[in-house]
């Protein structure tokens, strides 16, 4: 059993009640968790928040907003523009918010309270209201700030939602595997790659990627390093596909690759060399 994981857990829903905080930062240490103990339907909530929704039939309802259509002419100027006698006139005034939850902060961060924030409305829309509107240019909505707002509020609330569901289903948080074997195994491998840069064993090999990712993770806790510097580090671990072939092309996963390569003046020789070893699937 992992206590820490809960701890973790709790850490961050007392960080959702501080609005100084990133919600996108704590998704992206939420998802670790989530990918470590299996919670699956959490891990691919927090996914589509983080990378933004592709399709626009996924975009959850609390994506989808109203606002004022307005176009410009040859000038630039704004004008209000009400759109009639089209068929589903209302997709000229409302959209679906498909963006990363990063770049809505950013919206939210860069405008003042009371301000109207301006979003492009998509160019097939563009193209039919040209033919209906020959005066104008361009084409976007304008919303109030505060319903762009809106969207991180409710994100957050629900994020809030599956934390303490989480703590609540687990009294103590493991690892997606109630072995104590495992755990003591995490414990053991931890120490030995911290003192031995070259240490690597076929148990730590043949471990799953989320049972080797909080390998790593208590090796880096271990060497004091601050959480939020290598939480992309186990993202990476986490979302990569470990290499089982058996012919001689075995290499890590290029993403894993350029973030070692990237990160060589705080990663200690023992993580890299282990990582390396993990993924390509054989000892150093």
């Amino acid at each position: 059993m992992n206590e820490n994981l809960l701890k973790r857990m709790e850490l961050l829903r007392d960080e959702l009640s501080d609005s100084k905080n990133s919600i996108s930062d704590i998704m992206r240490r939420a998802y670790i968790i989530g990918k470590q103990i299996g919670e699956q339907n959490f891990v691919d909530w927090l996914h589509k928040e983080l990378k933004g929704y592709d399709q626009k039939s996924d975009v959850p309802e609390y994506r989808v907003i109203h606002g004022q259509l307005y176009g410009t002419d040859e000038a630039g100027n704004g004008h209000l523009t009400i759109v009639r006698n089209l068929e589903n006139s209302n997709v000229f005034s409302s959209q679906s918010i498909n963006f990363p939850i990063s770049h809505i902060e950013n919206i939210v961060k860069d405008t003042n309270p009371g301000q109207n924030i301006n979003i492009n409305l998509n160019d097939s829309l563009v193209d039919i209201l040209r033919e209906t509107k020959p005066g104008s240019i361009d084409f976007y909505i304008k919303y109030p700030r505060a319903i762009i707002k809106s969207i991180l509020d409710q994100i957050s609330l629900r994020l809030l939602e599956f934390i303490i569901d989480l703590i609540e289903k687990y009294p103590t948080l493991s690892n997606g595997d109630d072995s104590d074997e495992i755990q003591e195994l995490v414990e053991k491998e931890a120490k030995k790659l911290a003192n031995n840069p070259t240490y690597i064993t076929a148990n730590t090999i043949n471990l799953n990627v989320s049972q080797y990712s909080s390998i790593v993770e208590s090796m880096l806790n271990q060497q004091g390093i601050d959480p939020k510097k290598y939480e992309e580090l186990i993202l990476l671990i986490n979302e990569s596909e470990k290499n089982n072939k058996s012919d001689s092309k075995k290499s890590i996963p290029q993403k894993l690759s350029d973030y070692l390569n990237r990160n060589k003046e705080w990663l200690s020789d023992s993580v890299i060399r282990s990582v390396i070893s993990f993924f390509s699937g054989s000892a150093l």
